[in-house]
């Protein structure tokens, strides 16, 4: 048999696991734990009364008072910020209202740019192939092929410059009110 050695708690359940638990072994570990147990003259009676009848502290009444206080405070302050924020929602919803109102005319105007660019060039091709149809030469063809393809290249230039410029008009249109708009009304509300 072994001897019983004095190991802590957590040690003991350690060793436990991997020998034979003996009486003696038993006995050591009630000690152990019993040793660290809190003595009775230590430990405060439960059934004790106090003799202070008087709550410590704030009287009731002024705690209640200091309360309401705060919580009335706490509600103007709240409904104060949700003004604010009601109004710079609203500020700001037909700020971006305005702004689609703005985008939508320059995109329709940029779509009626393209259709008429689309009815010039058709009809700049239908005129090309008429032309063509009273050809009599290579060298006629070769020419008419010559100036219809310089006047395309100039026209479709044109076009180009001036849907690119609607496109950035759109852009700066649509964009520019919104950011400095949107962030000016949730400033002034914070």
């Amino acid at each position: 048999m072994r001897k019983p050695i004095a190991l802590g708690r957590r040690n003991l359940f350690r060793k436990l696991r991997f020998i034979e638990i003996g009486p003696t072994l038993w006995a050591s570990r009630q000690g152990i734990l019993n040793s660290r147990r809190p003595k009775d003259k230590h430990l405060m009676d439960k059934n004790a009364e106090t003799t202070d009848t008087k709550p410590a502290g704030i009287p009731k009444k002024a705690a209640q008072e200091a309360f309401r206080e705060t919580a009335e405070k706490g509600m103007t302050q709240a409904k104060e910020t949700y003004e604010k924020m009601d109004a710079a929602t609203t500020e700001a919803a037909d700020l971006i209202k305005n702004s689609y109102s703005t985008a939508v005319k320059v995109m329709k105007d940029y779509n009626n740019k393209i259709i008429e660019f689309a009815h010039a060039n058709t009809k700049a091709a239908f005129d090309f192939v008429h032309k063509m149809s009273s050809m009599k030469s290579p060298s006629e063809f070769i020419e008419l092929w010559t100036a219809h393809s310089r006047k395309q290249v100039e026209t479709l230039t044109e076009q180009t410059k001036e849907l690119a410029a609607l496109a950035q008009k759109l852009t700066l249109t649509s964009a520019a009110p919104l950011k400095t708009g949107v962030a000016d009304s949730f400033s002034r509300a914070a």
